[in-house]
C-alpha cells in the first residue's frame, strides 16, 4: 500500500493542478529537482499534498510519514517503510521507470544503506532483479490484456 500511495501528491497535482504541474516539469528539463522546482512555481511540493491528504483520509501514520518522507529517508520521521520505498524510487528512477523524474544516476543515501545494513552493491544486484522482474510483469499483463 505505501508503494501504491507515497505520490499521490503527484497525482494530486497532475490532475487537478495540470497547468502548474506542467510548469513544474518544463522547469524540471533544466536539471532542477522536482522538490526545488515545486517550492519555486508552487511554494509546497507533493510530499506536503500528499501528506496533507492522507492526514484529512485518516490513513495510517505509517503511510502518512511515507507519503510525506520518502524524498528524506534520513529524517527523525522516516519509518523503516519509509526508507524501503526511498529505496524503491530510486531504483525507479535509476531504471527509467519513474513518471517525472528519470534520473540514471539517482544513488540512494549512504546514511540510509548503513541504517539498513545494506552495502551499495546489494542494492545494485537488487535493482537489477527488480528490473527483470518488473519488465516480464509488464510484458506478461499486456499479453494478457491484449490477447
Amino acid at each position: 500500500m505505501a508503494g501504491v500511495v507515497h505520490d499521490i501528491g503527484k497525482q494530486v497535482l497532475a490532475h487537478f493542478f495540470n497547468e502548474m504541474f506542467q510548469m513544474v516539469l518544463d522547469e524540471m528539463k533544466a536539471g532542477k529537482g522536482m522538490h526545488e522546482v515545486e517550492m519555486d512555481v508552487l511554494g509546497l511540493t507533493d510530499t506536503h499534498i500528499g501528506a496533507g491528504l492522507a492526514d484529512k483520509w485518516q490513513l495510517p501514520s505509517s503511510l502518512s510519514s511515507v507519503i510525506g518522507s520518502h524524498h528524506d529517508p534520513t529524517s527523525d520521521n522516516a519509518n523503516e517503510m519509509t526508507k524501503l520505498i526511498h529505496l524503491a524510487d530510486i531504483a525507479a528512477k535509476q531504471l527509467d521507470m519513474g513518471v517525472s523524474e528519470k534520473q540514471k544516476d539517482a544513488q540512494p543515501h549512504e546514511a540510509l544503506l548503513t541504517a539498513l545494513e545494506m552495502e551499495a552493491e546489494a542494492f545494485g544486484e537488487i535493482r537489477g532483479d527488480m528490473e527483470i522482474t518488473i519488465r516480464k510483469q509488464v510484458a506478461d499483463t499486456f499479453s494478457t490484456i491484449f490477447k
